[in-house]
């Protein structure tokens, strides 16, 4: 199969990549498709009586959302949010996810996401016989997604539907926070199928701009609410930012049970520790850089490394009131610390890097695997047994992407004539400190390399590095990665940078991108052709340098 994008002649250089190949390519393999974190609607089937006009409306996702959340903000957030102690719906509240292509085609109006991929392999013979959208409620804590929607057993058996009527393995193709999902069902099915399910009904998983190793900006979203440049939000970002205070966001996202899996994975021998002297490995082209990112978090002269400000975090929110979320079952629910590993060129160990793991620290793969917390983590799971399956990593470059915030304290007094209405407007303790700026940050926020949301290294290290070793891939299935260079256009009239965009959230309308998973589920006469990896060379570079760091 050849993989490489077609240079389209001048009279089809204004069609999509689906019409270019329809001569040559015809649909395949089935495709189920993973959205990311808010990019799915949600539409109410009950609720209280401030919402009972808008039964099966989208209460997320459209612009009656919107409507809502302006008219009766309130009203809107206790929809929105999920009950604080057992992370499902709260009393006499029911949301649900949207089904069908619709789910995630757009939101909020014209704000396309899965749209262009869905109509491009449509155009090479794909539907809804042959593709699937696998939408869910983004929301909730990974194994809630089993006990409320039982959506990992609904998921696997879509996926033998389709393998015996199309009558070939299914691909998997997911953006974003979907990656993490779907890294999550293979484990699932593993454990709950048989433990070649993966390799029986799965062909390929293709990861389009996946965040393998968490975020920086999972920790600032539950330690003040911030909500500033997360690409996921779109247009969505900025109406947050001006009609809702921080400490109700905040709230909000303490709330959602699945917040708490983007936070970064591997401790500070992959992210950087000050304390320890690992400079951030991915930012080492500029070492000033590489050492202030170091911490994660600089709050007025105290410095906190990803594993310092993930503890401070979880200390934090345990002090605070019940409806402060989540966070409680973080360490039942999710894992971010690092197993011993050698590398390839490196007969050298580690211990893995939080404290809360040291208990499993000689467990097996096996035994690790009735642990379902593991299953959220590739630094401590290594893939399911799969030789035939590969894997690709797509995701954009060049583009700046929040890696350290500074904070400043906020003035939480409260004057005892507020209304109750003034106390839920106060902030909360820490902020970003926003008038900051020098030669490195701006907006109170050290940028490095990403493709705007997620950092390259957790993009590509996996793909690069970690998946090339029998430890984290003892079946060998094969990696593959594509990187895109972030390219917008200067055109006026397309706001989103146009089809050579590679945005965390625009790269679903690359042209490029389109075109590679079109090749990947489909067949051609050229199928006997391999799959190089295509990259700028950061991607590889990094992956070397978090190794020399070990």
């Amino acid at each position: 199969m050849d993989f490489t994008p077609k240079a389209p002649s001048k009279n089809a250089s204004c069609e999509r990549p689906g019409v270019n190949l329809q001569d040559g390519v015809r649909a395949k393999h089935p495709v189920v498709m993973l959205p990311g974190i808010v990019t799915t609607g949600l539409e109410l089937w009950s609720g209280e009586d401030c919402a009972k006009g808008y039964f099966r409306q989208r209460m997320w996702g459209t612009m009656t959302m919107v409507q809502n959340m302006l008219l009766n903000t309130k009203c809107w957030l206790r929809h929105m949010a999920l009950d604080p102690v057992t992370g499902l719906d709260p009393p006499n509240i029911k949301l649900r996810s949207a089904q069908g292509f619709e789910a995630a085609d757009f939101v909020v109006g014209g704000y396309w996401v899965w749209s262009k991929l869905i109509e491009n392999l449509a155009d090479i013979g794909y539907d809804p016989s042959s593709m699937f959208m696998a939408s869910y409620d983004w929301r909730l804590a990974y194994p809630l997604l089993e006990d409320r929607d039982q959506f990992f057993t609904r998921l696997s058996s879509q996926v033998e539907v389709m393998v015996d009527g199309n009558g070939a393995k299914a691909i998997l193709v997911a953006h974003s926070m979907g990656g993490n999902v779907l890294f999550y069902f293979l484990h699932w099915a593993t454990a709950n199928r048989r433990r070649d399910w993966v390799d029986k009904y799965i062909h390929s998983v293709v990861g389009l701009a996946i965040p393998w190793l968490g975020v920086p900006k999972g920790i600032s979203a539950v330690l003040s609410g911030e909500a500033k440049d997360t690409a996921e939000m779109g247009v969505m970002g900025g109406i947050l930012d001006h009609h809702l205070p921080r400490r109700e966001r905040r709230r909000l996202f303490r709330s959602w049970g699945s917040a708490p899996s983007m936070f970064p994975k591997g401790g500070d021998v992959f992210w950087g520790g000050r304390n320890k002297s690992f400079p951030a490995p991915d930012l080492l082209d500029d070492e000033e850089k590489a050492w202030k990112c170091a911490s994660l978090l600089h709050m007025e002269g105290e410095d906190l490394s990803v594993e310092e400000a993930i503890d401070y975090v979880l200390e934090s929110s345990s002090k605070g009131p019940v409806q402060d979320g989540q966070l409680a079952n973080y360490h039942k629910w999710y894992s971010h610390g690092l197993r011993t590993t050698p590398f390839e060129n490196d007969s050298r160990k580690r211990k893995r890097t939080h404290r809360s793991s040291d208990k499993s620290e000689q467990c097996s793969s096996q035994e690790l695997g009735n642990e379902t917390k593991y299953w959220t983590n590739p630094l401590e799971m290594p893939l399911p047994f799969a030789p035939n399956l590969t894997i690709y990593c797509l995701y954009g470059v060049g583009k700046e992407t929040e890696r350290s915030y500074f904070y400043k304290r906020t003035n939480k007094n409260i004057s005892k004539n507020q209304t109750d209405d003034a106390q839920d407007m106060e902030d909360v303790e820490w902020r970003i400190d926003t008038a900051l700026e020098d030669s490195m940050t701006s907006l109170g926020i050290i940028r490095g390399h990403g493709d705007g949301s997620v950092p390259l290294l957790s993009l590509g290290f996996m793909c690069q590095r970690g998946w090339k070793t029998r430890h984290w891939n003892p079946a060998g299935s094969k990696t593959v990665i594509r990187e895109y260079v972030h390219e917008p256009s200067s055109n006026f009239i397309d706001m989103r940078g146009g089809d050579t965009s590679a945005d965390h959230v625009d790269i679903m309308g690359n042209r490029h991108m389109i075109n590679d998973v079109l090749m990947i589920a489909s067949v051609t006469k050229h199928n006997d052709c391999g799959h190089d990896d295509d990259s700028d060379g950061d991607g590889h570079a990094q992956g070397e340098q978090v190794e020399a760091s070990r």
